[in-house]
């Protein structure tokens, strides 16, 4: 694995953010970008899985010198490796365990680089799936196309949910 960029916020949360944290949240999150590889990125893993922390899976260009100025944007979008799905399992005719997710996984050849359970999960009923591209997309139309994509092999996937690459 060469190394990989995600946006990563600081904050640690014990429970599912408020309205409030998330607008804070998103106002922070595009200039916390944060680097990693093979040695350490089972301390981004722990940071999301187990501390609570947020990520966006893309990183976002500087406006200006200001990195207040960054925004998390469509125009601002710089690449995005990891592809992030959330599971809520809410639809009775729409649910799936992570099992399931892993097996269908392996017969596309998709990449799972972790899962964890999300903040609201009870008994793991809910939780996060994160694949790892084996190249950085600088592309927004790509990046796009290729949640499209996993959402179609995973049609279990919440969609009103999805992982936004951008607001």
């Amino acid at each position: 694995m060469t190394s990989i960029e995600v946006s990563l916020d600081n904050v640690r949360y014990k429970s599912k953010p408020n309205r409030n944290d998330v607008f804070s949240i998103a106002e922070r999150i595009a200039y916390k970008i944060r680097s990693y590889n093979q040695d350490n990125i089972k301390s981004f893993v722990d940071l999301v899985g187990k501390e609570g922390c947020t990520f966006c899976p893309a990183t976002f260009k500087k406006v200006k010198d200001n990195f207040y100025e960054t925004r998390k944007t469509k125009e601002n979008f710089e690449q995005m490796q990891l592809f992030a799905l959330d599971f809520d399992n809410k639809t009775p005719d729409k649910t799936i365990s992570f099992e399931e997710v892993k097996n269908r996984a392996e017969k596309y050849d998709l990449p799972i680089l972790f899962a964890y359970d999300t903040l609201s999960s009870i008994n793991h009923n809910k939780f996060r799936v994160v694949f790892l591209n084996d190249i950085s997309i600088p592309h927004i139309k790509v990046a796009e196309a290729m949640l499209l994509a996993l959402y179609n092999v995973f049609p279990e996937a919440d969609v009103n949910r999805r992982v936004k690459i951008y607001q």
